[in-house]
Parts: structure tokens; sequence; C-alpha cells
């Protein structure tokens, strides 16, 4: 009998797991279908306006690695330059990192921890975002999953060494070829498996070997990082205390927002602020709670968690020399997080507890959840086609001088695009990615010999741009309107000054 009810349990789990993946995974999509885009979003989608390898050469001065973008071009080669088929690659992602709790966490570490290992990857309101965005989250956060399945594997599965020490060590390229914080990520893992092999003295060759494979593998990527570095990096980055380990705390209940966000009101930071606190204290009295009864049980909850602050001390650490730290960048070790929830909530029996931790995060995520909706189907989604398609030609001159207006520019790539970059930022190459023809400017004097001879439309973004002066002392050129793009999507209001010449 007893036998027969635990049979029934597992069904019941089992179902329940692949209701869940189901009910996720729509609600993922759900969001998917809008055509509007913010700046990080647009560089992406100019990217994939490009040839492959121009694409490939134009990365190399991004601040991210290459493979996300190749990925996507490869999908896009096939379906088009669909922004709602890139959106759904991302959403895809996100649906696989769920589906992890279904083929290797539960197969891992029973039923429970699989199911609520699918529950807290969709329960969150920063997968609702970032499975929506047209960039490599999704896809990092679920090639770091998998390193750190395989590496666990690896050190507890040894009839199976061939199989996890191989994949181990694709995912972890696969990762630090996504995102450099994926890099450090794998970095950690690494370090925990090789203390793993110290301590029990065994595999030590073998993780030599792998590592050795990975250094190798990744020379590309390294000699691509150190062009980056060079070119700049990050700029934007500046870390402060204790804001930083703060919004870090914050981050994955508070609808993804980073600590630079202008558009959020009080009271949706300090309610979500004090769920996120709660949250956190709940789950460290149950780890406390489930290394008292019984250390040994608790230790992958203790692994994940290591992991987690051995990602952030790293990266910190290094943002001592070279600011590389931002809170959004902990998306990519979201795995590890949903894992470090599931595996304890899995010990809780008491359904009460169950229901109202459950209860916790559908309602936060809910809560995020509906202005994303909001803003994602506004009428004013579709603002920049409805006011500028069939206005806005082919060969059409746009001067641009805020790189805000790249949510334009790569709608119609066809532009000839010259952006104004008076402070030289590091930004010439990598945004030749924003149109076919770009000339990056450092003064106003090369783009009037330019025109001096052009006939027809210039566009100029933003209407107090240093560009109106100049075209409006154009010889045979004059104002004809003024149009406002204005989207609810990232507060975008922007206006576009349409001249003729000739």
């Amino acid at each position: 009998m007893k036998k027969l009810d635990q049979e029934l349990d597992h069904r019941g789990w089992k179902l329940a797991h692949i209701i869940l993946l189901v009910l996720g995974t729509a609600f993922l999509v759900s969001g998917a279908f809008t055509p509007v885009l913010w700046f990080d979003e647009s560089y992406t989608v100019g990217l994939m306006n490009h040839g492959f390898w121009d694409m490939c050469a134009i990365a190399s001065y991004d601040v991210h690695p290459h493979l996300y973008y190749i990925l996507l071009k490869l999908v896009t080669m096939v379906t088009g330059n669909s922004i709602v088929v890139m959106r759904l690659f991302s959403v895809l992602g996100g649906a696989l990192i769920g589906l992890l709790g279904y083929t290797h966490i539960r197969r891992d570490f029973g039923a429970r921890v699989g199911f609520w290992f699918s529950f807290f990857t969709f329960a969150m309101p920063v997968m609702f975002k970032y499975a929506l965005q047209i960039r490599m989250y999704t896809w990092a956060a679920l090639f770091i999953t998998l390193t750190a399945i395989y590496a666990w594997r690896a050190a507890y599965q040894p009839e199976c060494w061939k199989k996890n020490w191989i994949l181990f060590a694709v995912f972890s390229l696969a990762s630090a070829y996504t995102h450099y914080f994926g890099l450090f990520s794998v970095i950690v893992i690494n370090l925990f498996l090789l203390a793993y092999t110290l301590k029990n003295r065994q595999h030590i060759l073998r993780w030599l070997l792998f590592g050795l494979i990975q250094i190798v593998a990744y020379l590309p990527g390294a000699w691509v990082l150190l062009r980056q570095m060079n070119e700049g990096g990050a700029v934007w980055i500046e870390v402060k205390y204790p804001q930083v380990l703060e919004n870090t705390l914050d981050f994955y209940f508070i609808g993804g927002y980073t600590e630079n966000a202008t558009d959020m009101s009080q009271w949706d930071f300090y309610s979500s602020t004090i769920v996120a606190g709660v949250v956190w204290i709940f789950f460290l009295v149950m780890l406390i709670l489930r290394l008292r009864k019984n250390p040994k049980d608790a230790k992958p909850a203790v692994v994940a968690l290591l992991a987690d602050l051995g990602i952030i001390a790293v990266t910190l650490f290094v943002s001592l020399f070279r600011e590389i730290y931002f809170v959004r960048y902990t998306m990519v070790f979201y795995g590890l997080i949903v894992f470090f929830f599931a595996y304890l909530m899995s010990g809780v029996k008491w359904k009460v507890v169950q229901i109202l931790v459950a209860a916790v995060f559908l309602a936060v995520t809910v809560r995020w959840a509906i202005p994303a909706y909001e803003s994602n189907y506004d009428v004013s989604a579709t603002a920049v086609e409805d006011k500028l398609g069939g206005v806005m030609q082919d060969g059409d001159v746009m001067l641009l001088n805020d790189r805000m207006g790249a949510f334009i520019t790569v709608k119609f790539p066809d532009l000839d695009l010259y952006y104004y970059n008076p402070y030289d930022h590091n930004e010439d190459r990598a945004f030749q990615a924003l149109a076919h023809e770009v000339h990056i400017v450092h003064d106003t004097q090369q783009v009037e010999e330019d025109l001096q001879d052009y006939t027809g439309n210039i566009w100029v973004f933003n209407q107090d741009s240093v560009f109106c002066d100049l075209v409006e002392q154009l010889p045979d050129t004059r104002q004809v309107e003024t149009i406002n793009i204005a989207t609810k999507y990232y507060f975008y209001s922007y206006d576009l000054v349409l001249y003729q010449k000739g």
C-alpha cells in the first residue's frame, strides 16, 4: 500500500509539473507580441540587419561575447528579421530553464525539487521581464544552469563520467561565450569542482584535462574580450555601496529593475523590497533548519548559495579595479538562485506554508506583469510604424545625437545615418550596427560639408538637437513637419523634425 501511495504521489507531481510547464511557457509567450524596442534591444535588431560576417565584426566592439548574436542570426536567416520571432527566441531560453526542472532536476533531486524549480523559474518577475527582451540573458542563464548541473553530475555520477564531463565543458564554454558574467560564473563553478576533486582525492587529472580544453577553446573569446576592454568597455557602469548590495537582493522581486531605474514609484520600490527581504529571510531560516536536522541533506542548497555568493564576490572584487558589476547581469545565474529556493521548498511539508509561498511569488509576478502588458500592448506600441511608415524612405538622411533614436534607425536600416559623438566615447565601431550606412562624426562641420550637394529628406532626432540649426542654414532647405514619437514602453518620447532639401 505504501509503495502504491508513493507511485500515485509521484504521478501527481509529474502531471502537475507538465501542466505547470505549459502554463508557465504560455505566460511568457503572452507578452512577446510587441514591436517596441529599447536601446539594447535596438542594438541586437540592428546587428541582425547586417550580413553574418559584418555582424560578427561589429559585435567585436560590443561589451558582450558573440554566441547569442550568432544563434539569433541563424534563426533570423530562416525566419527573417521579425521582432516577435526574436522575442520568442528569448522566451524559448526562459522556457528551457523551466523545462530543466522536469528533465534534469527531477531526475537528480526528486519530483518535488524539480516541480518547485520550474515553478520558481516562471514565478519571479525578473523572468517575465528578461524573457521578453531581445537580449542574451535567458540563454546565458540556461547555459550556466546546465554548467552547474553537469558539474554536479561530474562529481556525483561517476558511472556516466565521459558524458558528464564533456557536457560540463561544452556548457561552460557556451556560458562564457554568451555573457562575461557567464565567464565569471564558469570560473567559480570550475573552482568548486576543483575543491571537490581535491577534497576527495579523485578525478584531479580529469579536472585538469577538461580545464585545459576550456582554456584553449576560449582563446578566441579571450582575444575578443581584450579588444573590447581596450575599446573602453561598459563605461556607464558605476558601483555604489551600499546600494549595489541592496539592489542585488531586490533585483528578482522588483520586476527586474536595476539601480538606475527612474520610472519606478517609491511605493513599488519599498513594497517589493519588503517582499524580497521576507523571502530571503524565510529561505535562510529554512536552510538553517535543514542544516541542523541533516547537514549532508542540505548540501545541494549550500553549494548553490555559495556559488551565487562566489560569483557576486568575484565580480565585485574585479570592480574594485575596473567596474563591471551591474545588477542586471546577475540574471545570468538565475538558475542557481531558483535551485536554492526549490531545494529548500521541497523540504517544507506544511501545505499552508507551501500555498502561502506560492501565492506570494505569483502575486509579485502578476503585479509586475500587469504594467508590462500595458506598455507592451499600448496603442503607442506601433507609433514608429504608424507615423513613419510610408513617409520615411530608403536613402533619407537621419541626423542622430542621442542613442535612444536607435529604436527608429533599426526599423529603417536603409537610412543614411549620421551619429554625432562629440565626446569620442567608445561607440564608433559598435554603433555601425544601427544602420547599413553609418557615419560617426565628432563635429558638425563634416555633416554640413556632406549635405551641401544632397537632395532629399533630412530627419533630425530631437527638436533641440545641434543638428537643427545646422540643417536650417543649408541652402534650399525648408522644415516640413515635426513628428512626435511617444511609446509607453520604456517611456520614450522624442521629436523627429523633417526637412526637405532641394
